[in-house]
């Protein structure tokens, strides 16, 4: 499976190609080629969705967290990063109108504060 288009789809969220591009500052052909899977993304594409979307360059391209630990995607999709002894959930952003991410990372944070 690809990292990279499966996060892709997931910050798209439903919205169309060209709404996606304008949001993000990206033109629409490339983004285009990018879901196709065409093309793989150039810095400036990956370095836009992070900024846009409040994600780390490292999720969107499935890399382990800078803490050593193992990225691991459950049949949600949410991406929990392990190292340190700790857990943490990679989420897409409120603004990629992924609510059940949200609840998912208050949940964790409930756990960890036991």
């Amino acid at each position: 499976m690809n990292n990279f288009l499966d996060r892709l789809d997931q910050l798209r969220n439903g919205d169309t190609v060209s709404a996606f591009a304008r949001r993000i500052g990206v033109p629409q052909k490339t983004l285009d080629h990018l879901v196709k899977g065409e093309r793989k993304p150039s810095v400036e594409v990956i370095r836009a969705l992070a900024l846009s979307c409040n994600v780390s360059a490292d999720w969107l391209l499935g890399l382990p967290d800078r803490s050593g630990g193992a990225v691991v995607t459950g049949s949600s999709g949410v991406a929990i990063a392990t190292g340190g002894g700790s857990a943490t959930v990679s989420t897409p952003p409120p603004s990629c109108s992924a609510c059940p991410y949200k609840a998912l990372a208050e949940a964790l944070k409930k756990v960890q504060a036991m």
